[in-house]
């Protein structure tokens, strides 16, 4: 269990809560736009794998790719990546303080 102060969590939240809009957008897209924001989102990373905002969009992407998955390989491959997500955001996070 990570373990995270106060500050750094309002800050995460004032983050996601930024971020929703494109969550709701992501939910809206075809499987071929789904696919772009994925080569989208690989290209920012590597402009800037350190922008916290970068890996926040990242996590919402995955977790609509998991739920639109249609072949289960995809789901876990999406759930893998979220883990990953999950952990390079709390490093980012602990960084800004």
């Amino acid at each position: 269990m990570n373990v995270i102060n106060l500050k750094t969590y309002k800050i995460l939240r004032e983050r996601e809560r930024a971020e929703i809009h494109y969550r709701h957008r992501l939910m809206g897209m075809k499987k071929h736009e789904l696919l772009q924001e994925l080569l989208n989102y690989h290209e920012s990373y590597q402009r800037d794998p350190h922008d916290v905002n970068v890996t926040i969009r990242g996590q919402h992407l995955m977790e609509v790719l998991e739920q639109r998955a249609e072949l289960r390989e995809l789901q876990d491959l999406s759930r893998e990546f979220q883990a990953k997500l999950k952990a390079r955001l709390y490093a980012q996070l602990q960084k800004t303080l």
